[in-house]
């Protein structure tokens, strides 16, 4: 296996970036989040029609 010198460190970096993001985006796609996201949306909404 040869592995370019420059390349490692910015792929590891951007793995890591995805991972961190891929684990956020679990964290916001829990049902309690959803549920609470669309009460402020329709909060937001009604604030909005008044």
């Amino acid at each position: 296996m040869s592995i370019p010198m420059r390349s490692p460190p910015q792929r590891t970096f951007l793995a890591s970036e995805n991972r961190s993001k891929q684990t956020s985006t679990v964290e916001e796609e829990r049902p309690v989040c959803k549920s609470e996201r669309k009460k402020m949306k329709d909060r937001i909404q009604n604030s909005n029609l008044h």
